[in-house]
């Protein structure tokens, strides 16, 4: 799974003392290498990593994505200069600075395999949007365009008296005043706002959240929503966001778009058993297989 600086940023253990250039780019690393002092060709999807010492005596330009460990303010003043992007730590052993960079790497890669497995094996939507969860740490929920909850993964659980968590499990819809704020006084963050993503800081007494809006056709179809009920949201998860959103576009225009034409078998069984017409429980379960759906989900 490739990623971005803001990401890397925000899942190192210890938080860096600068973040330079413009963290939030394209999610484009798919590892990262030692710099060398070299003339020449960069690789484009690679994060650099280097000491302050190596850096400051670059004979040649520097990569425009760097990972430097110690120089603090003089260190950020060379990656303005240098119109570079990256993070700058504190003086830290490098060799574990690095394995601890691969670690994310290798994190990240582990659960893109998770998601697209469970995708693949067209596992309950529960257990897909538990997937999703792990990228942030926080809760995962499915609305339709109509506030109803499609469904929620089981990982990082709000606190059982939470109340707005309650309303959802009472309701089976987006929380009332929580909806009705976000339509008030949402507070879109227009700066870092993506073509499909938000982030929403609600003030006191509201949980922060960031959504993923898909639509079919033009027509909004579902709200992913990930709340922030284990660890603090970023701002630089915005990407990552529309990354794992972007793997689940296909399952869900299959499982809930009522254009897709996979679905025409399912329609004609449902239309059969509303006319009180005798159809056979295989032939259900096969329809229903096919969407992804068990005969035990609840189909509200």
């Amino acid at each position: 799974m490739k990623l971005n600086s803001g990401i890397i940023a925000y899942s190192l253990p210890v938080p860096p003392k600068h973040i330079c250039g413009q963290p939030d780019h394209n999610l484009i690393f798919s590892d990262v290498r030692f710099f060398r002092d070299e003339k020449g060709y960069y690789d484009e999807d690679i994060l650099y990593f280097s000491d302050w010492d190596r850096l400051k005596n670059c004979r040649h330009a520097a990569p425009a994505y760097l990972f430097c460990v110690g120089g603090g303010s003089e260190a950020a003043d060379y990656f303005k200069r240098n119109s570079m992007t990256g993070i700058i730590t504190e003086d830290e052993d490098l060799l574990n600075m690095f394995s601890m960079i691969q670690s994310i790497f290798l994190r990240f890669n582990q659960l893109e395999n998770n998601l697209m497995t469970a995708l693949n094996s067209k596992a309950p939507t529960r257990d897909i949007l538990s997937c999703c969860a792990e990228f942030f740490q926080n809760q995962a929920i499915l609305y339709d365009s109509e506030r109803n909850l499609i469904d929620y993964g089981e990982h990082y659980l709000p606190d059982a008296d939470d109340v707005h968590w309650k309303e959802v499990l009472e309701t089976r819809k987006r929380p009332k005043k929580m909806y009705a704020e976000v339509r008030k006084t949402g507070n879109y963050l227009d700066a870092v706002r993506t073509p499909n993503s938000d982030f929403l800081d609600l003030g006191s007494g509201f949980p922060k959240i960031m959504t993923y809006s898909f639509f079919d056709n033009g027509k909004r179809l579902a709200t992913l929503t990930i709340v922030e009920t284990n660890k603090p949201l970023s701002l630089f998860q915005l990407k990552l966001l529309d990354n794992v959103a972007g793997l689940l576009s296909p399952s869900l225009f299959h499982i809930y778009s009522a254009s897709d034409g996979v679905l025409e078998s399912l329609r004609s069984v449902l239309t059969a058993i509303t006319n009180k017409e005798n159809v056979d429980p295989l032939v259900v379960a096969r329809c229903v297989g096919s969407a992804g759906w068990n005969m035990d989900d609840d189909y509200l």
